[in-house]
């Protein structure tokens, strides 16, 4: 359902949308995954034909932990040296807005056209519906683990710390909208809650990424 969809589930759905409408209109599409280092990839192929080669290498295509997307991109860009459209779809987590800018000015500078389509869970926006409280409905003190490093962090997230929280990452948001219209890039926040083909689709295609 659309509400147990994973960030990652949902990258791989946005994923596929945009390359089979691109397979469909004969364009040349690749499809390169990345943690720290690239991915084997899935192409590059034109054409219908391959529709069916896409959606198994992202059915087959798994996690691979810790990510690097700042290194990511400018790899991915030195090695192919014609210039081209290339999304980005990522949660943006890894690493500081800062570094994503000197990324996308590096695509910039060799003519690339980039869209970043950041996925986002509701949960991480506001979390505080989704946390355990006691019998009392004081907060719980938790032990929170990142997934990717495994580094681990113990809080009691009090009314104080989720206001504190929502403050930071709404100025984080801001941030990257910020480095997107610096670089001259188009920056798409899509929520795993919305429903894909009423909105999602309809965002994208009000967006001139699919038309």
């Amino acid at each position: 359902t659309e509400q147990t969809r994973t960030k990652f589930d949902y990258a791989r759905l946005v994923t596929g949308s945009l390359a089979y409408v691109s397979l469909w209109k004969h364009d040349r599409v690749q499809v390169t995954p990345f943690g720290t280092q690239l991915g084997d990839a899935f192409g590059p192929f034109q054409g219908r034909s391959h529709a069916g080669r896409l959606i198994s290498f992202l059915s087959d295509l798994g996690t691979v932990g810790r990510t690097d997307l700042s290194h990511a991109i400018q790899k991915c860009s030195d090695i192919k040296r014609q210039p081209a459209m290339i999304f980005i779809v990522s949660d943006l987590i890894s690493g500081e807005p800062d570094q994503l800018k000197g990324a996308l000015h590096h695509l910039r500078l060799r003519g690339w056209e980039v869209t970043v389509i950041h996925i986002i869970d509701p949960a991480e926006l506001h979390p505080g519906p989704s946390l355990p409280r006691q019998n009392d409905l004081r907060p719980m003190t938790m032990i929170l683990t990142e997934s990717e490093s495994g580094h681990q962090l113990t809080l009691t997230p009090t009314d104080d710390v989720l206001h504190r929280y929502g403050l930071a990452i709404e100025k984080w948001l801001h941030h990257i909208q910020r480095v997107c219209d610096e670089e001259s890039t188009t920056y798409i926040p899509l929520h795993t809650d919305w429903p894909f083909e009423s909105l999602v689709l309809t965002r994208l295609y009000e967006s001139g990424v699919v038309a």
